[in-house]
């Protein structure tokens, strides 16, 4: 039975002291040269990416003309106006901080122009109910 750490190790050889000629290592230079060429290129398809990001507006896709107002999945949106804000709030007897609250960055409240501090009223249709309402405060994020 061998003992642990009995064995030999080798010592590594560099590629060129092996093959005794460059041409091994001008092989290696251009995996390299490749893999390099490789990075710039998904660092441009992801800034790519992120214009097409950018581009977005009014949730409208404009590669793909994708409207996510007119999914299926998704209810109602729409940004109250000051005086139905408090009209909502006092009929609630709430402060805004205490409603549901909704990021800004949400793909939604991109697509209605809702900004933070905007209260958002939402109808979604309800099968015991006809349609159910409710209000989200919108926040930075």
């Amino acid at each position: 039975m061998a003992k642990k750490g009995s064995r030999r190790k080798s010592k590594k050889i560099p590629k060129t002291e092996i093959a005794g000629d460059d041409s091994e290592a001008k092989r290696d230079k251009g995996v390299e040269s490749k893999s390099k060429s490789h990075r710039s290129e998904r660092k441009r398809r992801s800034k790519t990416r992120q214009k097409k990001m950018r581009e977005e507006k009014d949730g409208v896709s404009r590669e793909e003309g994708f409207n996510i107002m007119e999914h299926e999945l998704v209810p109602e949106h729409r940004v109250l106006s000051v005086e139905e804000a408090k009209e909502i709030l006092n009929k609630l007897e709430v402060s805004p901080d205490l409603l549901p609250l909704m990021k800004a960055s949400d793909p939604v409240a991109k697509a209605i122009g809702a900004k933070p501090g905007d209260i958002v009223e939402i109808k979604r249709k309800s099968p015991t109910a006809g349609y159910f309402t409710s209000y989200r405060y919108v926040i930075e994020g």
